[in-house]
């Protein structure tokens, strides 16, 4: 499946923000206006059709049954339209909370002694970095994309600096892969 650039999705959502502002300082007077043009005479109350004991328009009933009115169809669909942008911003909100990196608060915790636990249920080279990855179900104690890293470069583990990159959500480039592997083969010698 095809999917829109995220910049042409950031263009859209800026303007539906801006269009946002406009519609929730114009809606009151709007819906004012809409509720004060609905069929019929108002009996008082809020402004809708005449009820119990109210005059009754049987002309102008008449009249606006045959095709709907344009104000009253307004209402319907702008009440509608309403209901359903509150749901799917609400929706679009939740996905996106869901895949965003663990705050601050939960890397800063992930960094105690008290998430030791953790490391039978999350890559350990991911939680140097203060990020969650979950380990292999095969076994061993790190995600697949650590383990195949840290075999490409001859490690045990891959480089924390390339981990970050990607637990930030960084594209690693085989210039990244020739730097790590570069970087073991120093280490080794060293030792």
């Amino acid at each position: 499946m095809s999917h829109v650039p995220l910049s042409k999705h950031r263009t859209q959502l800026a303007a539906a923000a801006t269009l946002m502002r406009r519609l929730n300082a114009d809606l009151p007077v709007a819906w004012q206006m809409l509720q004060e043009c609905q069929p019929g005479y108002p009996t008082g109350g809020d402004g809708g059709g005449s009820g119990k004991g109210g005059v009754s328009d049987r002309t102008g009933n008449l009249a606006t049954t045959e095709r709907p009115d344009v104000a009253r169809r307004d209402l319907d669909d702008l009440d509608h339209l309403l209901q359903r942008l509150a749901v799917v911003v609400c929706d679009a909100a939740d996905i996106v909370r869901r895949w965003q990196p663990p705050s601050s608060q939960w890397r800063a915790a992930l960094s105690t002694e008290a998430a030791s636990g953790y490391v039978e249920t999350w890559c350990r080279s991911h939680l140097r970095v203060q990020s969650m990855e979950p380990r292999r179900s095969e076994g061993g104690d790190l995600c697949r994309w650590c383990q195949d890293v840290a075999r490409d470069v001859g490690a045990d583990m891959p480089p924390e600096w390339i981990v970050e990159k990607r637990a930030r959500g960084g594209r690693i480039t085989a210039a990244d892969i020739d730097r790590a592997r570069s970087e073991t083969k120093r280490r080794r010698k060293r030792r």
